[in-house]
């Protein structure tokens, strides 16, 4: 039977109390969680368990208090912890906040005491600390650091299931969630804390009388809020019918939407990874991302690695840990932009003291031995700067090459740009813009439809011609030919280390004559 994190975390402690580990940390965003978790380790080990705080003072679990009102003090707990006789283990809240250099050098001589009282009077320290805090080098050496894991997918399940079992009447319960919307439900919960599912769980009852997966993904936008450079984005509606081209791109993300299914858990089917999009810019790898969140019906966020960097030693590395946790939990997509900026090749000179050296090591390990279902999304644009290590094989499942469209493709282009404005153009409107957008990006051909659209708002507000479009086409210079070399240089790349997104051979740059022999 396979266990959880949570219960792995629990016998970790239970052993470390077992081999007379005076001094542990538990980082936790879920204080009545890891200490239930906690005085269970306690209990395994043989431990009666007290438990600190400034408010409370000392007391027992059962919540009795015990000592007087001097005992609120930090020292003075730490001094009745080194004096007591009396075999157990104190949980301490929010000692961070009292980290003096006297309680700092209370900390270190307690691990050394501690460790060689008799049996009978055996001791240990439990220091419960937010995530994110940072935990002095001082504590640190003479201390266990353990992280508290949030709630897996079966505790997520439990909790929906406890949660609806708790409704007044069966007719309520069995409206309140159906088959379907159950996995979606659990699928949204995953990567909130226990407090926030609960709430996630009951507002949408309060309100709906059903549990709205919805209504419950929107929580992980507050749960992300102020985590260095990771943000919420919402999928894009249409999903990847909003991108006109890349079919080959299309079906290799429908046929891998299976993968994220129970059948296929059960199965052992692997979720899959990653992906890397190279392209010149404008040619739809971003929206790709955003339409892919929504085609696997997964929460989808953007990474920005640069915004983890501080100035302070050691805390752009620690910013860049703190990170990469909350993405295994929440699952989903995760995109970074531009990663040849994301994540540079750090071989040359960096002249930042390694840190973008290190940093990527972590992000690469995380990218290589992570188990969860995130699949990163990357976009690059100029693959000569981007690190290496990224096109290892195993590290993500593909590497798209996304060309400039086809003529073909750029009907298509043209008839989900005209939809996007409310004037969708036929079949031969849009093969008539595609006929004079050669050479022409995605994006520079849904910015021509924009830029008509002012031309016919001007002209009386008449109705938009494909003529206003196609002379837009004509005043517009495409970057594959203001940047023509980077474009060739970056296609005859990708003929040898990429697939194309579209059907088709990638196209050849190279231009000769058509001899009539």
């Amino acid at each position: 039977m396979q266990t959880t994190k949570a219960a792995r975390v629990c016998a970790e402690i239970t052993a470390l109390l077992r081999a007379r580990k005076s001094i542990l940390v538990v980082t936790t965003s879920e204080e009545p969680r890891s200490e239930a978790g906690i005085r269970e380790a306690c209990a395994n080990a043989r431990y009666p368990v007290f438990l600190w705080d400034c408010w409370d003072g000392l007391f027992k679990a059962d919540g009795t208090a015990v000592g007087n009102e001097q005992l609120k003090n930090p020292n003075e707990i730490l001094r009745r912890i080194a004096d007591s006789r009396e075999r157990a283990v104190y949980i301490l809240r929010d000692l961070q906040e009292w980290y003096d250099p006297v309680i700092r050098r209370a900390i270190r001589s307690l691990a050394r005491k501690l460790k060689s009282s008799e049996p009978a009077q055996a001791r240990a320290v439990i220091l419960l600390c937010p995530v994110g805090k940072e935990i002095p080098a001082d504590i640190a050496s003479v201390a266990r650091v353990i992280d508290y894991p949030i709630p897996e997918r079966g505790e997520v399940a439990a909790m929906l299931d406890a949660a609806v079992a708790a409704l007044p009447d069966e007719k309520v319960r069995a409206e309140a969630i159906t088959p379907e919307t159950r996995e979606a439900a659990i699928e949204a919960a995953c990567g909130l804390d226990s407090e926030r599912i609960e709430d996630a769980f009951s507002v949408s009852l309060v309100q709906t009388r059903k549990v709205d997966p919805l209504a419950v993904a929107s929580d992980k936008r507050r749960a992300i809020a102020g985590i260095p450079g990771l943000t919420w984005f919402d999928p894009h509606p249409l999903g990847l019918s909003a991108i006109g081209g890349l079919e080959r791109a299309k079906r290799w993300a429908l046929e891998r939407k299976v993968a994220f299914s129970p059948e296929a858990r059960a199965f052992g089917l692997r979720a899959p990874r990653g992906l890397l999009l190279v392209g010149m810019p404008g040619c739809g790898k971003t929206l790709f991302a955003s339409a892919l969140a929504t085609a696997w019906q997964r929460p989808g966020m953007r990474f920005d690695p640069g915004a983890t960097r501080s100035k302070f030693v050691g805390e752009s590395e620690s910013n860049f840990r703190r990170v990469l946790p909350m993405i295994d939990t929440i699952g989903g997509v995760l995109v970074i932009d531009e990663a040849e900026k994301a994540l540079p090749d750090a071989s040359g000179p960096q002249g930042d003291g390694g840190v973008r050296s290190d940093t990527n090591g972590v992000f690469f390990s995380w990218l290589n031995d992570r188990t969860s279902d995130a699949f990163v999304m990357l976009t690059c644009n100029k693959v000569d700067d981007l690190a290496p290590e990224l096109l290892r094989k195993g590290r993500l499942d593909e590497v798209f090459f996304v060309d400039l469209p086809s003529l073909m493709e750029r009907a298509a282009v043209a008839a989900v740009a005209s939809l996007a404005i409310r004037r969708p153009f036929d079949p031969d409107q849009c093969a008539q813009v595609a006929k004079h957008t050669e050479g022409f990006s995605g994006a520079e051909i849904t910015a021509c439809f924009q830029a008509a659209l002012f031309t016919a708002f001007h002209d009386g507000q008449r109705e938009l011609r494909t003529d206003d479009v196609i002379a837009e086409a004509g005043k517009t210079i495409p970057l594959s030919r203001s940047r023509s070399e980077a474009f060739v240089k970056l296609r005859e790349w990708a003929k040898a280390n990429a697939v194309n997104a579209s059907d088709g051979e990638i196209r050849s740059t190279a231009s000769g004559r058509s001899l009539d022999m």
